[in-house]
């Protein structure tokens, strides 16, 4: 199925790092809206990108895309925690 906007959520991200890490991403789209916000419970971050795409794009093309991209971004994983980490839902 092609798509031309996605909305993205990047889990556990670098709040230093992402903002210009998705600037640089989003340079040549249409349309977007990101945010880096701090986790209700307050430890750590995730960022939220909604994006239109200047042409169609397929789910796993771009999932493929963040997932190599979340890794400029993703914060190094604590030693004492377990499960999904650095996930990205889009």
């Amino acid at each position: 199925m092609k798509h031309r906007q996605f909305s993205i959520v990047f889990h556990n991200v670098d709040e230093k790092k992402t903002q210009d890490t998705l600037k640089q991403y989003v340079a040549k789209a249409k349309e977007y809206v990101m945010s880096v916000e701090p986790y209700p419970q307050g430890e750590g971050f995730h960022a939220h990108l909604f994006i239109q795409y200047n042409s169609q794009r397929s789910f796993f093309s771009v999932l493929k895309e963040l997932e190599i991209l979340k890794k400029k971004i993703i914060c190094p994983r604590p030693e004492d925690v377990q499960g999904d980490w650095g996930r990205v839902q889009l």
